[in-house]
């Protein structure tokens, strides 16, 4: 993060915009820091709504291991 905290000080007079998936920094305001402040928000849940993302689904299976000797290559 060094070099883009060093860029206001290197192009003064330049107009920055970010755009990101995440932000900088989780639970921060670390991001407006760095960019300034947010111009537009386009979470998960609009992008759902608009279906501009494919729903998507987790389940959690845990699969023993079962491995008994032998070449686990071959397993």
């Amino acid at each position: 993060m060094g070099f883009t905290v060093q860029m206001p000080h290197v192009l003064p007079n330049v107009l920055f915009i970010g755009f990101s998936g995440t932000p900088v920094q989780i639970l921060s305001t670390i991001t407006q820091e760095i960019f300034g402040q947010i111009i537009h928000r386009y979470d998960l849940a609009q992008a759902s709504e608009e279906k501009a993302v494919l729903p998507y689904y987790y389940e959690s299976r845990f699969i023993p291991p079962d491995l008994t000797g032998g070449d686990i290559n071959e397993e």
